[in-house]
């Protein structure tokens, strides 16, 4: 699979945690909400994800509920596409984590 260059949403990108460190590659295209959702504004979620040492999120944890079961699939989803950059051989760690805030809003709200 061919990484394309990070979207502008990069700079809205805030990690927590070992996680921070390490440098993301690849976001993907951010999922809109579904249109019978839009005039309900923005949604937030919160995730715990795990890196492994070649980059890939290889688990989610969700921290916190945006309330609404769809959102919460589109934002994992999206989630589950990030690449970061490859470890250290000599790091003696598995796996990275980092909590992650995703930011779901309709094109109208960017709140």
């Amino acid at each position: 699979k061919v990484l394309k260059p990070l979207p502008k949403e990069k700079d809205e990108v805030d990690i927590e945690g070992p996680l921070k460190n390490r440098g993301l590659l690849y976001t993907g295209l951010k999922p809109e909400i579904p249109k019978w959702l839009k005039d309900q504004g923005s949604f937030n979620v919160r995730f715990k994800l795990y890196v492994d040492k070649k980059g890939r999120v290889v688990f989610i944890e969700q921290v916190l509920s945006s309330g609404d079961l769809e959102i919460d699939l589109l934002a994992k989803g999206y989630l589950k596409e990030w690449r970061f950059s490859d470890i250290s051989k000599t790091c003696n760690t598995k796996y990275q984590w980092g909590i992650v805030e995703v930011k779901l809003a309709s094109k109208n709200d960017k709140g």
